[in-house]
């Protein structure tokens, strides 16, 4: 079983989500200007990922949930929680995030 959220591997930033009825989830965030079609995740069993080179650390980013329209949602398991509506990136390199919780979140159905 691989954490959901953001963990680091070395140079990587690994990013994944439980979304099993997405037809397609993507990264966006300031790292791509907010682009909800360059950084394409893959499906796996429903946890959708993506590999990321590169410190991101505090950098805002969303998961771009396609589901019957385009869906842009929050990381549940991301280690900080601002009050806006976006997330952001934290924790010191090759900080591994620890989830809020291993709960169905309804917002990626």
């Amino acid at each position: 079983s691989y954490p959901l959220g953001v963990s680091v591997d070395g140079i990587w930033r690994i990013f994944r989500v439980w979304a099993p009825n997405a037809s397609a989830v993507h990264l966006t965030g300031e790292f791509n200007g907010w682009n909800t079609s360059t950084a394409p995740m893959t499906n796996v069993d429903g946890i959708w990922q993506l590999r990321l080179v590169g410190p991101m650390h505090g950098q805002q980013y969303k998961y771009a949930i396609t589901n019957g329209g385009l869906h842009l949602r929050t990381d549940p398991h991301a280690r900080r929680h601002p009050l806006a509506p976006r997330r952001r990136l934290r924790g010191a390199p090759g900080a591994r995030p620890t989830p809020r919780n291993s709960g169905h979140n309804r917002d990626l159905e």
